[in-house]
């Protein structure tokens, strides 16, 4: 066996390593994965190089679809859950490869069925429910003790909900209103009876930073007592103590660029710092009392901008802090388990995510961290039952582009001969290159330690791909772009204009301090050179639109309520338009550079920030590039969100795309102001339409949202056995 070993090795390697003069195709690529997976069970390598076949030979179809299955069935031997997601790409995406859809469609069912009976120190994982978030699916809330309800929000009304997990039947218990504020992160008390989360106010007093007074609030879980605990920025309730008298919490002081822990008093809303930290750690920090509430176990960055997580011990005495697992890798806190002194988390010191567990005694000793489950893929945590189950939810955020024909006349989008980008990742906000053979766009992909914004695992590089060839390539991979707009070309085609920041800044940054370089990225090279940059506020990241002029010496940008023209060689600004409603994300130059389209909002319909968007009564402007007068084209009149604003290829007419409940409507207005059109209503949300220079084509990207939540059950008994070494 271990000369077959070597063999099969060997004829892997000669695969990697012969004659380079031989480009390698899409097959050869295929059978060196399969000896990789088959032969040498290096699952993980397999799997990268299957990746690479869908991001290389994605216009292969059926070769696509074969490597999409076969990471699926990788991550199934490695125990992962992103199997399911590879499965569910194949079935979306390759609707026509229907071998390979019912293959991928039989192991999907396979893996969400309920397991058979294990033995009795077998942990056991079931799923729950799934579906669309946050319409179908919710992950805000969490179980109550007895695991036979889920407590959720109700995103339609803004209130919290209980759902019945037995009969399915639903019960709202909060009474709030959207036009008041919106609701965060609920979890149940140990006794069942109430529901603590944080609320966000509409009408507040925004700090330097831009984050509210937010309110930590209280409701009977039969819906009576609801009340307001306290106040204070950005405060988030994290963990119960099991006495039912305090709540543990995390509050994120941005401005002071201080986190503080604390305890909230359920009997009279007095706080009691625990700890702080001297810098801003990562937006969810997860905290767990003790079975005896001596102590609040705790996960944080080991240190300003780092992605990396350790788990501490903080006394509820007030008497410090100590260490629990102090590790290379990254580690996130589950909790404490029931019934048990284990203290849960995940680690990825393996190099996938596994579940461990560390014995923690009353004193606050402990044992050495202990493997429980290898791996399990992304999970985030809802909350334990009282027998010692995990509830815990998976989130898939995709994003997928398609190109389909545009009739400019008629201004039909033919979505039924669309034909999708393909290729690996997540893929978003397209814009086609001047001479119509490329396409610009962003991709969101896994982030390795130290980088992704918001420490989110995830991090999102500017890619450009050729139309004619497949072939893509990342350019200027330390580089995070804005979330606002998509990449814009200059008019030469030779580079791109983007608006971002270095990815190792791109993490554990609150608003106010995230700061916005404008860079022109080299398509030869990909050499990002900054141009100029704005200055950390307290408007979010994404709040500022721009594109280049039309003869590439100069940009326009929407920031702050101004649209203003520099010149990029002498810096020389000129205010071309002032509203404090300006819309950052609609800024677009006509054909011939000579006028530009711009979107201003109604402040009577003023949102909590900056919308890139139109929203009811927001106006759709034209005026010369050059400054001077402007003037209305269009008027929202009803609810929805208006986007776009792309020039007929001829530019005697501006499209744009509303979007509401129902789906997306493509409307049309001509230049001067006249012939407003309604010319196709489309179901669903494709976003960001970016025509063709010929006006024959438009690229457009359509995003998902699923959720799943999970139980997984015999966690005690597991437990025990592992750390009684059996």
């Amino acid at each position: 066996m271990k000369t077959l070993r070597i063999g099969l090795l060997a004829a892997a390697l000669t695969l990697f390593t012969g004659p380079p003069a031989l480009a390698q195709t899409g097959p050869d690529l295929l059978q060196q994965a399969l000896v990789l997976e088959q032969a040498e069970g290096n699952l993980q390598a397999a799997i990268q190089l299957y990746d690479r076949i869908v991001q290389q030979f994605g216009a292969d179809r059926p070769l696509a679809a074969k490597a999409l299955v076969q990471i699926g069935k990788c991550y199934e031997k490695l125990g992962s859950q992103e199997a399911e997601r590879a499965y569910r790409r194949v079935v979306s995406e390759y609707a026509d490869q229907s071998e390979h859809v019912e293959e991928a469609r039989s192991r999907l069912q396979a893996l969400i069925q309920p397991p058979p009976a294990s033995a009795p120190s077998e942990i056991r994982v079931r799923r729950l429910m799934g579906g669309h978030y946050p319409d179908e699916v919710d992950m805000e809330g969490g179980p109550t003790p007895d695991g036979k309800s889920l407590v959720y929000i109700d995103w339609e009304t803004g209130n919290f909900g209980v759902r019945n997990l037995v009969s399915g039947q639903s019960r709202i218990i909060t009474d709030n209103n959207y036009e008041d504020g919106y609701p965060g992160w609920g979890i149940v008390s140990p006794d069942g009876q109430f529901v603590a989360y944080n609320w966000h106010p509409t009408q507040h007093d925004e700090g330097p930073s831009g984050i509210s007074e937010t309110e930590l609030r209280v409701v009977g879980i039969d819906g009576s007592d609801h009340r307001t605990l306290h106040t204070q920025r950005a405060i988030f309730p994290e963990s119960w103590s099991h006495d039912g008298r305090h709540i543990a919490v995390v509050i994120h002081q941005s401005e002071e660029a201080v986190t503080e822990i604390a305890q909230i008093s359920l009997e009279d809303g007095s706080k009691t710092t625990l700890w702080t930290f001297d810098y801003p750690a990562r937006f969810f920090t997860d905290l767990s009392h003790s079975p005896d509430d001596r102590f609040i176990a705790a996960a944080f960055p080991v240190e300003e901008d780092s992605a990396r997580g350790d788990i501490s011990l903080i006394a509820t005495d007030g008497s410090g802090i100590r260490p629990l697992i102090d590790h290379p890798a990254d580690e996130s806190l589950l909790g404490w388990v029931p019934g048990t002194n284990d203290i849960l988390f995940t680690s990825d010191r393996s190099g996938d995510s596994d579940l461990w567990a560390v014995r923690v005694e009353e004193d606050g000793s402990h044992g050495q961290p202990r493997p429980v489950r290898r791996g399990i893929g992304e999970m985030n945590a809802m909350g334990f039952t009282q027998d010692g189950s995990l509830y815990y939810s998976n989130y898939t955020l995709q994003y997928n582009i398609s190109v389909a024909p545009f009739d400019e006349t008629t201004g039909e989008v033919r979505l039924d001969e669309s034909e999708p980008l393909g290729g690996m990742g997540s893929n978003m906000r397209p814009s086609w290159s001047p001479d119509g053979n490329q396409l610009a766009f962003v991709r969101r992909r896994r982030s390795p330690p130290g980088r992704g914004f918001g420490m989110s695992g995830f991090e999102e590089i500017i890619y450009v791909r050729d139309l004619k060839t497949g072939e893509e390539r990342a350019l200027a991979e330390h580089i995070a772009p804005a979330t606002t707009g998509a990449p814009t070309w200059f008019p030469d085609g030779k580079s791109l204009l983007i608006l971002g920041m270095s990815q190792d800044r791109s993490g554990g940054l609150g608003p106010g301090e995230v700061p916005s370089v404008v860079y022109r990225v080299l398509l030869e090279t990909g050499e990002a050179l900054p141009l100029f940059d704005f200055p950390p506020d307290k408007s979010w990241w994404g709040a500022i639109g721009i594109t280049p002029t039309s003869d590439g010496r100069g940009v326009i940008y929407a920031h702050d309520g101004r649209l203003v023209r520099r010149d990029l060689d002498s810096g020389q600004e000129v205010e071309l338009f002032r509203d404090p409603q300006l819309a950052t994300g609609i800024i677009s130059l006509s054909p011939d550079g000579s006028d530009l389209v711009f979107g201003v909002n109604d402040p009577a319909h003023a949102t909590l920030y900056v919308e890139a968007r139109l929203h009811e009564g927001g106006k759709l402007m034209i005026m010369s590039s050059n400054g001077g007068d402007a003037r209305e084209l269009f008027r929202l009149d009803g609810p929805g969100r208006a986007g776009g604003g792309w020039w007929r290829s001829d530019g005697i007419a501006i499209f744009f795309a509303v979007r509401d409940e129902t789906g997306t409507t493509i409307m049309r207005v001509n230049r001067d102001g006249g012939g407003l059109e309604r010319l196709q209503e489309i179901q669903g949300r494709p976003a960001a339409f970016s025509p063709s220079p010929d006006g024959r084509r438009v690229a457009f990207f359509t995003q998902e949202n699923e959720a799943e939540i999970w139980v997984m059950e015999n966690l005690v008994a597991a437990l025990k056995k592992s750390g009684d070494g059996r």
